[in-house]
């Protein structure tokens, strides 16, 4: 895949972002600890020890045993994005948005990949998604830079361009 570098984008995850640092509690299950639960904290482990292509089968079988976690997605989805696997990130952030389109996080994360990928016009569409929901928000700067880097891969290096004074 042909991955263009962008002079504003630089996504900076650590692995306890990706993976945090909190125990998951199964309600209402056999009193055993459920077997998609263990394979959960085993991807979280690999994880946070930024063993990320380790962690991917155990997200993977999480989600065939329980298929509508959507942390777990989420989780495979920015270790998918660590390890460059956008095409794979990019249907799992398709199936997040139809579960919560409006969630900044997703849809950042949707502009960064159509940056990444080349997609710009798409990429614009979500970073201008992201200032509409949450205008100077705590994503608000990432998703203006991005915004920039999308418009200028378009060709539109002058912002003012055709506009009337």
């Amino acid at each position: 895949m042909n991955v263009r570098n962008y002079f504003c984008f630089t996504p900076v995850l650590t692995a306890a972002e990706i993976a945090p640092e909190k125990d998951i509690v199964v309600v209402g299950e056999e009193s055993q600890e459920p077997q998609w639960k263990r394979m959960w904290d085993n991807g979280r482990a690999h994880t946070r020890n930024q063993q990320y292509e380790k962690a991917i089968p155990y997200y993977l079988e999480v989600l065939k045993q329980k298929p509508n976690i959507e942390e777990v997605k989420w989780e495979l989805c920015r270790v998918y994005m660590e390890t460059k696997q956008f095409d794979d990130a990019s249907l799992l952030l398709d199936s997040l948005l139809e579960l919560n389109g409006n969630r900044i996080e997703y849809l950042l994360s949707a502009g960064n990949i159509s940056l990444l990928t080349q997609k710009e016009n798409q990429a614009v569409l979500y970073f201008g998604q992201v200032l509409e929901k949450d205008p100077g928000g705590k994503f608000y700067i990432e998703a203006l830079e991005g915004l920039i880097d999308a418009l200028i891969g378009q060709g539109k290096k002058d912002l003012n361009a055709g506009r009337e004074s």
